[in-house]
């Protein structure tokens, strides 16, 4: 792979953050430090940036602009955390007083459980996974808690398959919690991921201050989040690379890769669990062992095609089209991409077709 000036300093600054570099990188010469740091706020790594580089001999080296930047963006970080924190404290007592089991995902979670000090890791939101027999008590719950439905014409959004619905707080701008009850998977059959009696058997409990919540168990959790990684964020932004590489390296709970491979078999996610895998090898050094990525690989041509380097290190949200192509290479197989090109034929073009006659 062939990496810019500032990517490369990019790439240093993921491997001191992740433990697989000697120490902070070098500064570069004749930096676009502009750039730099609008990468680095795009992907959402300005407050591990802050924690590695204040460390280093050359943080003299730095531009003061960049510097004071790189610690207002862990100031943000921190209070964020701690507004959010507050509030999962209260709504984690309100599910366990009606009974209600949960699970939070994603950005509190990791935080809490694989980041120190836990504000180095930016969210802006809180998930919770429930068994979709709770919505309608977890409704109520979050009703009488002031929450409303993000759009108040989605509170229709309470099918199985539409797996997930978004609440804001209007006393509180920018509270928000996406209630969910599975995962979008790349996989075109109905075989349970987070939903299933496998799924809710492998979480733990978390404990963070006077915060305790269940989360979900890394053999679970990295199939997770490199899905959520490739489907959703197509790649990026490259704080979701730093979370996975934070689970692998965790000796307290080391993953179980003889799991991860059964539920990639078993969701027809391989594509998936691939490239994200293989980028935390090389470039960022994560040791993954070569068998899980051998049994992983896709396709020469599905391989060869997919632009690991520029969907990484883009500088900003890709257009719709591009998604779409992005997520047509992660499924599993040709006859699960002709499938899909059959499915998007028959809603996207058909139908569209149809509607204007």
């Amino acid at each position: 792979m062939s990496f810019s000036r500032e990517q490369r300093f990019v790439i240093g600054v993921l491997r001191s953050f992740l433990g697989t570099a000697g120490g902070p990188p070098s500064v570069p010469e004749n930096a676009d430090w502009d750039k730099l740091l609008a990468l680095l706020r795009y992907h959402r790594l300005l407050p591990a940036a802050d924690s590695v580089l204040s460390k280093g001999a050359g943080r003299d080296a730095l531009p003061p602009f960049f510097f004071a930047a790189l610690k207002r963006g862990t100031r943000e970080s921190s209070a964020m955390a701690l507004f959010l924190e507050t509030h999962l404290r209260g709504l984690s007592e309100a599910f366990r007083r009606r009974g209600i089991p949960f699970v939070v995902l994603k950005g509190a979670a990791l935080a809490a459980e694989y980041y120190d000090p836990p504000h180095l890791r930016p969210y802006g939101d809180l998930d919770i996974l429930i068994r979709y027999g709770d919505f309608a008590r977890t409704r109520d719950l979050l009703a009488g808690e002031g929450f409303l439905p993000e759009d108040a014409d989605r509170d229709r959004f309470t099918r199985e398959s539409v797996k997930a619905v978004p609440w804001k707080h209007p006393l509180h701008p920018g509270l928000s919690v996406d209630l969910q009850w599975e995962t979008v998977t790349l996989y075109w059959g109905k075989t349970p991921f987070l939903s299933g009696d496998a799924g809710w058997e492998r979480v733990h409990e978390i404990r963070h201050r006077d915060l305790s919540f269940h989360g979900l168990d890394p053999t679970l959790l990295v199939p997770y989040l490199c899905v959520h990684l490739m489907s959703h964020h197509h790649f990026s932004p490259l704080v979701n690379l730093a979370d996975i590489g934070l689970v692998l390296g965790n000796r307290r709970f080391p993953v179980d890769w003889e799991g991860v491979m059964q539920i990639a078999a078993e969701q027809g996610i391989r594509s998936a669990l691939y490239h994200p895998l293989r980028f935390l090898r090389d470039p960022l050094g994560v040791p993954v062992p070569e068998t899980v990525l051998g049994g992983l690989r896709p396709g020469f041509a599905a391989r060869g095609l997919f632009p690991s380097r520029k969907l990484a290190f883009r500088p900003g949200p890709l257009p719709r089209w591009a998604e779409r192509t992005v997520k047509f290479f992660l499924i599993d197989g040709w006859a699960g991409r002709a499938k899909a090109l059959e499915t998007f034929y028959r809603y996207r073009v058909a139908g569209r077709t149809g509607s204007n006659k």
